[in-house]
C-alpha cells in the first residue's frame, strides 16, 4: 500500500522523466499538464497525508484547468481552437 505522498511524488517522477525522454520538451502539451498535475498533488498530498480523496478531486480540478490554459501557450493550438491531444 502506498501513501498519496507517495503516489504525489510517484506522478513527479513520471512528469521528471517524460521531460527528459523528449529531445525538445514544449510547454503547452500534455507535459504541461502531468507537471502542474503533479505539482498540485505534491502540495495536496503534503497538507493532507491521508487523504486520498481529496488528492484526486485535486488532480481533477487541477488537470481541467491547466489543459484548458494549453490552449493559450502554443500558437497553433490557439488556432486551431483545440488542446494537445497527447
Amino acid at each position: 500500500k502506498i501513501t498519496p505522498q507517495q503516489f504525489a511524488q510517484a506522478l513527479r517522477s513520471g512528469s521528471e522523466t517524460a521531460y527528459k525522454a523528449m529531445m525538445k520538451p514544449k510547454e503547452g502539451t500534455i507535459l504541461t499538464v502531468a507537471r502542474v498535475i503533479a505539482e498540485e498533488a505534491v502540495k495536496q498530498a503534503d497538507n493532507a497525508p491521508e487523504d486520498y480523496e481529496a488528492l484526486f478531486d485535486n488532480i481533477l480540478a487541477t488537470g481541467e484547468v491547466i489543459l484548458k490554459k494549453t490552449q493559450q501557450m502554443l500558437p497553433a493550438l490557439t488556432q486551431a481552437g483545440v488542446v494537445d491531444a497527447g
